[in-house]
């Protein structure tokens, strides 16, 4: 209390020693410490010295009031010297650093102003400004790092993203104890950015982190905890574990997110009889991403074989009404697969189209057997073998106009050009409206095909050609 006195005083002294002495003749700010010094002085002698040498600045004359303001100054400064500390009694320790492997560059301010705009304000084009910036190497310059960070929780979502995805990772273990500082486990899609960014920096360092946060954190938060849980090294049989209780959660989204990363473990049987079984569920198409990327000999067997059963039924009296709409969607699971099985039953699928045609819709269903057909067509085209290319390439002449380009495309890719020609170009010459149609779907594929790089210079002629006569 009464060092702070003092202190007080003694910045009010020094506010006058520049003002001017003469302002010091009755200032009222001095003034009233005059009697709290008086107050202190009856214990402690000295502070009525401090509290009479500035009674007589207060209230003595101009001229006079340098030599008396100086005087009380002396005085402050001998009594602060002797009570004031100038040492450190604490152990000294040297400061934890991290060397981030750049230092600040040579690049002017000039330069880096416009990417701290785009870092630290709002309004349109900062995307490109930043991206520009990271091609360029500029935030090799550890003035920007903070500015860096702070973006992590930018209004626009793309911005944040790609900050956190694209540049952080570049600052290493140095910005780890400001991430962890700033990280709240009950926060939103930022936070989810500093957990993800913290994990993918420290690994397995920061496990301890994630199921802190799949326990206890925001859904954003746990939300990305799971996805961390994809690459979980030493930590896998607990990961699992984890995963595997998640896939029962309540909610459907933290679900979804549970099985994608359940998918990434595909050697494991348990992980396989868990997709399957949420694929037989009313919940199926959580499934479907995490089976399209799973290698699992076993599980491809099963899917093949619950596949199959479902297409039987189609052609039976149900009263299932999403049957249709069930069984196309099911169909997802085989994009991006290209087994041999995958390809037999797709094949066999295919070779049905009399009676996949006749499928109308059920009840509340907005598909019907032209949409199981042309997604059949899809698939088999994705799959890019001979015997796939053939199957399409054999029904041209039982499709319809939407289906038509399916076995065009495939005919482009597998065939010579003169088989091409003798077999397409017909389509090309039909005045009905139906063949119209037929005609305008292969000159889009025509316009496709016509410059793509992996289509060879004959190949390239012929089509040429045949939109050449088609405009003729």
């Amino acid at each position: 209390m009464s060092i702070a006195l003092l202190m007080e005083c003694a910045n009010e002294v020094r506010r006058l020693a520049i003002a001017g002495s003469p302002l010091a003749v009755g200032d009222f700010r001095l003034k009233r410490l005059i009697k709290p010094l008086e107050q202190v002085g009856q214990k402690a002698p000295i502070f009525n010295k401090v509290a009479k040498a500035a009674d007589h600045v207060v209230n003595g004359g101009e001229k006079e009031s340098a030599e008396k303001l100086l005087a009380l100054t002396t005085l402050l400064n001998a009594i602060l010297y002797t009570q004031g500390q100038t040492s450190v009694q604490d152990k000294f320790e040297e400061l934890k650093s991290v060397d981030m492997g750049f230092f600040t560059t040579n690049t002017p301010l000039r330069k880096l102003k416009p990417l701290r705009q785009a870092l630290t304000k709002t309004g349109s084009g900062r995307l490109e400004i930043i991206k520009n910036a990271h091609e360029d190497g500029l935030f090799k310059d550890i003035r920007l790092t903070q500015p860096a960070i702070q973006a992590i929780d930018d209004s626009y979502r793309e911005i944040g993203d790609y900050i956190t995805r694209q540049v952080l990772p570049m600052y290493g273990k140095a910005i780890i104890p400001i991430l962890c500082q700033e990280l709240d486990l009950k926060g939103g899609r930022s936070h989810a950015r500093r957990l993800e960014l913290i994990y993918r920096i420290t690994g397995q360092d920061a496990w301890d982190l994630i199921t802190q946060a799949i326990e206890n954190g925001s859904k954003e938060i746990k939300l990305s905890a799971i996805k961390c849980c994809e690459s979980p090294g030493k930590n896998t049989d607990e990961a699992l574990s984890i995963l595997f209780e998640l896939s029962k959660a309540r909610n459907k989204e933290i679900r979804r997110v549970a099985l994608q990363s359940l998918g990434k473990q595909s050697q494991n049987d348990k992980v396989a009889d868990t997709l399957l079984k949420v694929l037989k569920s009313k919940d199926f198409e959580l499934a479907i991403i995490p089976i399209q990327k799973i290698d699992n000999p076993g599980l491809i067997e099963s899917l093949i074989k619950l596949m199959e059963d479902r297409f039987a039924k189609l052609f039976q009296k149900s009263k299932d009404d999403n049957l249709i709409n069930d069984f196309i969607e099911m169909l997802s699971c085989f994009e991006k697969r290209k087994e041999p099985q995958t390809e037999a039953f797709l094949i066999s699928c295919f070779s049905k189209i009399d009676q996949i045609r006749k499928i109308k819709p059920r009840g509340n269903s907005y598909y019907s057997g032209k949409d199981i057909y042309e997604k059949l067509a899809e698939l088999l085209l994705h799959l890019e073998t001979p015997d796939a290319y053939d199957t399409l390439i054999k029904e041209h002449e039982k499709m319809n106009a939407n289906l038509l380009p399916y076995a065009f495309t495939a005919a482009i890719l597998s065939k010579e050009p003169a088989f091409i020609y003798h077999n397409f170009s017909p389509y090309l010459s039909g005045l009905s409206k139906g063949q119209k149609t037929k005609a305008k779907n292969i000159i889009a594929v025509l316009e496709e095909y016509i410059d793509h790089p992996s289509i060879s210079r004959d190949r390239r002629w012929m089509l040429l050609n045949l939109t050449i006569n088609e405009v003729i």
